[in-house]
């Protein structure tokens, strides 16, 4: 039987067989209309929830922890923020236990509890109750996925990769389930998950940064071997780098407190080590002037046995051709290829810019419409030291532009995303965003 056929049957199930007294079930009817509900006071919302727990205890069969499940998932899909109220109840752990005890014995049950708990549990935190045992059901569907995907049932599996999907949205999920990825099943993972969305991607590349800028060794780690995985793959390789994966690798090991860590160096070098041979990845560590970087960690003292220092000059040999075919103005096109920044040299010489001027201009703008966009992400993710770079490109740009006042009329999302970084708290920043906003409004030094 297919999924849906399954869930279509499953919520034919009446209360009235569940022998719950009419009070009870009167309560439980709230249910059937999740947009009544959703404008329901909070006090109405866990009167319910603490109907289920007791109602879910007295009534242990497979039917009606189906309807629950099938029920509460709706509300979630209506109310935005039932799924915190949810849990974050005390009777959550209650209601988990008991969805799970009675359904997780069958397949399509189990079905219907993944897809509730991947909808219920989008923004569940690793300190919360149950968050091991859901990761936990989460890998295993995940490993089913990868391995043996019920290929005579089209229906059943799209469904199995909408939940896996909807797991993805949680990044503190992210990490445990991708520990089950191999190097051997990239591939098999690439065809069955990201032929839906390459959110997962884009989550593992934002979860890097992120925990970058707090510093995590625990998640840089997985996240690290995550990528590893992920750049055995051609187009996971280039969904990588158009999520900016070299510049923040590059940033990364720039930092004292990574390169103290040799675990962390060693997965950024495997990284690496198969970037070596896609010719945009060495593009980009040519223009972010990785090269210096890479060459200056080699001089360092590492394990023996970590294989650090030969990789990394074999990334240094696959460099030292794009050096020499690389002009400046590529140099810069390929740093905007992604959306973080670093601020290399070149952004510092107002001669480039100058030299430049036509060509940042050219194709209506193109390049400075790209500068734009990466600093309106920059904003959004809260990429200071990208955000930094934009800042000083669109002051030298204005600068060293002969027509630059014009161009700041024609392109205003440079003074908005200037203008966006005076709401920053961050008096360095806010100081940079001033004497931007006066170089565009004014076009001269102040």
């Amino acid at each position: 039987m297919e999924f849906l056929e399954y869930q279509l049957k499953a919520r034919s199930y009446e209360l009235r067989f569940s022998q719950l007294n009419n009070e009870v079930i009167k309560v439980l009817q709230q249910l059937d209309e999740p947009a009544v509900f959703a404008k329901q006071p909070q006090q109405v919302k866990d009167q319910l929830i603490q109907t289920i727990q007791t109602s879910l205890d007295f009534c242990r069969n497979k039917e009606f922890a189906q309807l629950m499940c099938i029920k509460l998932t709706e509300i979630c899909v209506v109310d935005h923020r039932f799924d915190i109220t949810l849990t974050s109840s005390e009777c959550f752990p209650q209601i988990f236990d008991q969805l799970r005890l009675v359904l997780v014995k069958e397949e399509m049950s189990k079905l219907l509890l993944l897809q509730f708990l991947s909808i219920t549990c989008r923004r569940l935190q690793m300190n919360q109750p149950k968050f091991d045992m859901i990761l936990n059901l989460a890998q295993n569907l995940f490993s089913e996925i990868l391995t043996a995907p019920p290929k005579d049932q089209v229906t059943t599996q799209t469904v199995m990769l909408q939940i896996v999907n909807r797991f993805l949205r949680n990044e503190q999920l992210i990490v445990g389930m991708f520990s089950t990825v191999t190097e051997q099943s990239v591939d098999k993972f690439y065809r069955n998950v990201l032929d839906l969305s390459s959110k997962p991607v884009e989550k593992i590349v934002k979860l890097f940064q992120n925990a970058l800028q707090n510093f995590t060794p625990s998640i840089l780690y997985n996240v690290l071997i995550t990528c590893w995985l992920f750049s055995f793959q051609p187009k996971l390789q280039q969904m990588m780098l158009d999520q900016g994966i070299v510049s923040i690798l590059l940033r990364a090991i720039s930092q004292k407190n990574f390169q103290q860590n040799s675990k962390l160096i060693r997965a950024s070098c495997l990284i690496l080590n198969n970037l070596k041979t896609n010719t945009k990845a060495i593009t980009q560590i040519v223009a972010l002037n990785g090269q210096r970087l890479i060459q200056q960690l080699t001089t360092l003292s590492w394990p023996q046995d970590s294989q650090i220092e030969p990789t990394l000059h074999e990334v240094l040999k696959c460099t030292t051709t794009q050096i020499q075919e690389t002009s400046t103005i590529q140099k810069y096109k390929t740093e905007l290829e992604g959306t973080v920044l670093e601020m290399t040299p070149l952004h510092s010489n107002p001669a480039f810019f100058k030299a430049n001027a036509n060509l940042l201009t050219a194709d209506q703008a193109v390049i400075m419409l790209k500068l734009i966009k990466i600093g309106e992400v920059a904003l959004e993710n809260d990429d200071r030291a990208t955000f930094k770079v934009v800042l000083n490109d669109f002051g030298m740009f204005v600068q060293n532009h002969p027509q630059g006042r014009e161009w700041v009329e024609r392109l205003p999302g440079m003074l908005k995303v200037a203008m966006g970084g005076l709401k920053i708290e961050d008096e360095e920043l806010q100081a940079l965003a001033i004497q931007t906003v006066s170089k565009l409004l004014l076009n001269k030094v102040v």
